[in-house]
């Protein structure tokens, strides 16, 4: 409880930006085959492909992305900003460039997770480390609860393509949450 008193602003937005962004990954790979197949047209084979596509550029990301060079808020920042392009351009495209875009989110999306857990762990006293993991996981299972429920929010109360602009809404947000933190770590550096 008194753990939680005192955390800096940027790592509370951090926190927050972790449930958004598994919410993001959850909502894109959950609802990926779902949406195309309502909107495209696509045979269940093919959105099986896109769902598989961009679950294993996610994971195999993990294994490469997290390993380049540079300063893990830069790397949000850019890996936020790929996610929108791909998620923003994909609906634009043929299905077989869709499935790239896809994957590119995927790919966009590998460092993230890793790298807002280590953001956040340097930013606070040791001893309140372990506190403050067990809450972003909790903001991770909360996000990768609540983000998906949105979209099916969205989509029974709309159509299935507003679940696109719900992508690139939540993506934006992400992008903005990284971006708050950046900004204040960079203005406690002058």
């Amino acid at each position: 409880g008194d753990l939680s008193t005192g955390l800096p602003w940027a790592v509370i937005v951090l926190i927050l930006a972790g449930g958004v962004y598994v919410g993001l990954e959850q909502g894109v790979g959950n609802w990926l085959s779902a949406l195309l197949v309502a909107t495209e047209g696509a045979e269940v084979s093919m959105a099986g492909l896109a769902t598989a596509i961009f679950w294993g550029s996610l994971t195999g990301g993990r294994f490469v992305l997290t390993r380049i060079p540079g300063s893990e808020e830069a790397i949000l920042i850019w890996s936020s900003a790929v996610v929108i392009l791909a998620l923003l351009l994909a609906p634009a495209l043929p299905l077989s460039i869709q499935l790239l875009c896809y994957g590119l989110a995927g790919l966009a999306m590998a460092p993230i997770a890793p790298f807002v857990l280590t953001v956040v762990s340097r930013r606070v006293a040791v001893e309140r480390r372990d506190h403050v993991m067990s809450l972003q996981i909790v903001a991770f299972s909360v996000g990768a609860a609540c983000v998906p429920a949105f979209f099916g929010l969205v989509a029974s109360r709309t159509s299935m393509d507003a679940i696109v602009w719900g992508f690139v809404g939540v993506a934006v947000l992400l992008l903005i949450l990284f971006w708050i933190t950046v900004r204040s770590r960079l203005q406690g550096l002058k």
